[in-house]
């Protein structure tokens, strides 16, 4: 069973599909609470390890109790510092960093940060990232990891979409465009048992 909204896991399920899952590693960043359309919780349930990350302190309580992963509470941009987190009344999916009028102030790190405290291989296997808005920032974090396959969303915004394709191409990345996102696979890449 596939939970992804624009089936990022079952593309990224077709890519894989001669890979031996547990010898990969998923990163999940703007994981909400690890099911409601996860992009990740497909691998988990077939035993590949990996990282779950959200700034929504709420919904990550809910993501440790019904998955088996690593989990970090905190924003994920460009630069270690401290953000503003906005919780959206609407839908809390829909939370984000916000400058202007925070509910609080919670820490914020680059993803190179992240995964060196988690101890992660250089070699990431899957990353999703759906931060609402900050993802060509999280991108920017990365440092030396090397995700093979990335499924990031642009929701349509032009100008952020741009970035983040030009970020994709110029790491040889394949890029096919779904609706709000970026389904991307390095070039070159094959995934054996």
């Amino acid at each position: 069973m596939f939970y992804g909204q624009l089936m990022q896991d079952a593309w990224v399920a077709e890519q894989l599909q001669h890979f031996d899952l547990r010898r990969g590693y998923y990163v999940d960043v703007g994981c909400h609470d690890g099911h409601e359309l996860s992009n990740t919780l497909y691998f988990a349930e077939r035993g590949m390890p990996g990282l779950c990350i959200d700034a929504n302190r709420r919904t990550l309580e809910l993501a440790k109790k019904t998955r088996h992963a690593e989990f970090e509470c905190c924003a994920v941009s460009h630069k270690n510092g401290e953000v503003g987190f906005k919780v959206s009344h609407i839908n809390d999916m829909l939370s984000g960093i916000e400058s202007v009028y925070p509910d609080y102030k919670i820490e914020c790190k680059t993803l190179a940060t992240i995964l060196d405290e988690h101890h992660a291989p250089k070699e990431i296997t899957y990353l999703s990232i759906d931060t609402e808005g900050h993802e060509y920032e999280a991108l920017l974090g990365l440092g030396d990891y090397d995700p093979q396959i990335i499924t990031i969303e642009h929701n349509g915004k032009s100008e952020k979409a741009s970035k983040i394709l030009d970020w994709l191409w110029s790491r040889n990345y394949l890029v096919r465009n779904v609706a709000w996102d970026f389904f991307a696979i390095k070039d070159r890449v094959r995934f054996e048992k």
